[in-house]
């Protein structure tokens, strides 16, 4: 009977145990699903056991970088912590940021808005040009000076141009004008009374068959097809666009194989004069094939 009650009495002491052990890990288990602190985070250094029976287990666990004592062969070091983020730095543009809780970052100048680049709703006031952009997106604007003005590009009636800026003595007033740089020639071709084009190679040769070559003094040839003038035109053109001032060799250049003779006579020596398009215009008055 006294053997019966010691073993009740070892009983009841491992029923209230087991109690205390779900206790235990009822608070445990609470901690681990409790929300990440956004503040004055705690950071806990422990080891991780890797091998063994004891495989899994998290021990010698203390507040900071170190360990309550070193790990051993078969652990692995490891930092606890309520987030994995240690720092935000604010970089160009930007305020804010931290090493500790939530934190934030903030445009620092709302004329960038990341899609529209950083000229975003901005425009330079009259009379000013864009110069460039600073470090925060801001456009930068500038008048010019006359001299920076004087024989820049620009196109008038089509053509390369260099501008020509002058200030009135009496009223200060500036005038600029595009002034021509290149010029144009315009060169056709049509068939003469009762000329027709011969049989080449078994194909009939056409105007459209013929080439206008353009040389310049410097020897430099340009060579360009002829074209009807008009859909079903009779008469066929070539144009050569932005030449640069001065005297041209223009000849027609038949395919290779025939032979023809035009008035007037080829290569012609032409004048190209800036701001101006220069006509030619040639008729074929014989033309013959072996």
């Amino acid at each position: 009977m006294r053997d019966f009650r010691k073993r009740m009495r070892s009983r009841r002491f491992l029923v209230v145990s087991a109690v205390v052990g779900v206790v235990a890990l009822a608070g445990t288990a609470s901690v681990a699903y409790a929300v990440y602190p956004t503040d004055s985070v705690t950071v806990m250094t422990g080891c991780l056991t890797t091998s063994g029976t004891s495989a899994g287990n998290i021990g010698s666990v203390a507040v900071g970088l170190t360990p309550a004592k070193p790990c051993g062969s078969n652990q692995k070091l490891i930092h606890i912590s309520g987030g994995t983020i240690t720092s935000v730095t604010a970089g160009t543009g930007l305020t804010g940021g931290g090493s500790d809780g939530a934190v934030t970052l903030n445009d620092q100048d709302a004329t960038y808005n990341g899609t529209n680049f950083a000229t975003s709703g901005q425009d330079c006031p009259a009379h000013q040009f864009a110069t460039g952009i600073d470090a925060k997106g801001v456009l930068k604007c500038a008048q010019p000076a006359l001299s920076d003005l004087q024989g820049a590009a620009c196109t008038a009636n089509g053509q390369q141009s260099t501008l020509d800026v002058t200030t009135d003595d009496t009223t200060g007033a500036v005038s600029m004008t595009c002034q021509p740089l290149t010029g144009n020639l315009d060169t056709t071709a049509t068939l003469g009374p009762g000329v027709t084009l011969p049989v080449l190679n078994g194909t009939q040769v056409t105007l459209g068959d013929f080439s206008a070559v353009l040389t310049s003094s410097g020897g430099s040839p340009k060579t360009i097809g002829l074209a009807p003038l008009a859909p079903g035109s009779s008469t066929y053109s070539a144009s050569f666009k932005n030449l640069l001032p001065g005297t041209y060799s223009l000849t027609l250049e038949a395919p290779a194989g025939m032979s023809f003779t035009a008035s007037p006579a080829v290569p012609q020596t032409v004048t190209v004069t800036a701001g101006d398009t220069t006509n030619e215009a040639f008729t074929i008055t014989a033309a013959s094939a072996p």
